[in-house]
């Protein structure tokens, strides 16, 4: 399907002006500058009780102005306005579907278990992609045959559209990617070939889905490509903040690393940047105030550093000794800066 107009699509809630609400992107001709078809984009949208947020991320998705895009939306069962404000699009989206599932990673892969396009791409329910993103990403993709996935830079952004941060990638090689993850899920666009070779999505973790994936394509020699452009905006919102997400991500990071190092798919070429990675991990548990995550993380690092813990660390395991109440005490006379959020 050609993506609509704005003219074609239903008028924007009272107030809302801007891209998406009331800008579009670039009708792109019918055929790539060199007379080729555009790829087909299919694009899966997972979501759950997201209705102040969704239609932001539909209408950026349908107003890209792409001749060619396959919209699919797995709801989990919402319970609030979700369904309908769907049924609003309805007649643009490929197939949508409102009902109980496992959760995020079970959604994504239902969606694209019924894609057909060529190029796939997935933007959750609260984040949404730049104007004319799609024919940038199609364009490189027929630049640069060779290439399994493409992915650009984000801007962070709160509630009320302030930009927090620019979150930019850069060219990495597989250690980069197990230290640091310089990218950023919602501007990675991947060939459906990478997905149908290398597997789905984990549907055992929570928050690190993306991360595994990624790690997973770069071992089995999957190329990526970076971009310069800004592919997508992320929305930081009081639900994706919370405490008990950072422990999620600290554990399935941890429990992933080890086991890839454990059963061998992860080389000793990177152990030093596990190592890395698991000081990091030390400073963002020990900002949850959860000693006895701080204490399995440290342990960790020391197995994979053979040597005592720098002066910075060792403090903080000294605070640990006191519980809860000492940690969040001296975090908050002398915050780690940066060490808050590890992935970002």
């Amino acid at each position: 399907m050609r993506s609509p107009k704005l003219s074609e699509l239903p008028a924007p809630p009272t107030g809302k002006t801007g891209w998406p609400w009331t800008e579009e992107s670039n009708q792109l001709p019918d055929t790539l500058p060199d007379g080729s078809a555009w790829p087909k984009i299919s694009i899966v949208t997972p979501s759950y009780n997201q209705a102040h947020f969704i239609e932001e991320t539909i209408r950026a998705v349908l107003l890209q102005g792409y001749p060619d895009i396959e919209f699919i939306i797995i709801d989990g069962g919402s319970k609030d306005d979700t369904v309908e404000i769907i049924k609003k699009y309805e007649q643009f989206i490929a197939f949508w579907v409102s009902e109980k599932d496992k959760g995020q990673a079970d959604a994504i892969n239902k969606g694209f278990a019924r894609a057909t396009g060529q190029i796939f791409y997935w933007t959750n329910s609260d984040d949404w992609p730049e104007k004319n993103i799609f024919g940038i990403a199609a364009q490189r993709f027929n630049e640069l045959p060779d290439v399994g996935v493409l992915f650009g830079n984000c801007y962070f952004i709160d509630e009320n559209y302030e930009i927090l941060k620019l979150r930019q990638g850069y060219d990495f090689n597989t250690g980069d990617l197990i230290e640091l993850n310089p990218i950023e899920q919602n501007t990675v666009f991947f060939r459906s070939s990478v997905w149908e070779n290398f597997g789905r999505i984990k549907e055992s973790l929570h928050f690190i889905v993306d991360f595994e994936l990624w790690l997973r394509w770069s071992l089995k020699g999957v190329k990526f490509k970076y971009c310069p452009e800004i592919f997508a905006y992320f929305r930081l919102h009081q639900s994706s903040k919370s405490t008990q997400l950072q422990i999620t991500n600290i554990r399935e990071s941890s429990n992933l690393v080890i086991e890839l190092k454990n059963n061998g798919t992860i080389p000793a070429k990177y152990y030093p940047q596990i190592t890395k990675l698991f000081y990091r991990l030390c400073f963002a548990s020990y900002w949850t105030h959860d000693p006895k995550l701080f204490w399995s993380i440290f342990f960790q690092y020391i197995k994979f550093s053979h040597r005592p813990p720098g002066p910075k660390l060792l403090v903080r395991a000294l605070f640990s000794l006191g519980g809860k109440p000492v940690m969040s005490l001296v975090s908050k006379l002398k915050p780690d800066k940066g060490q808050r959020n590890f992935t970002s």
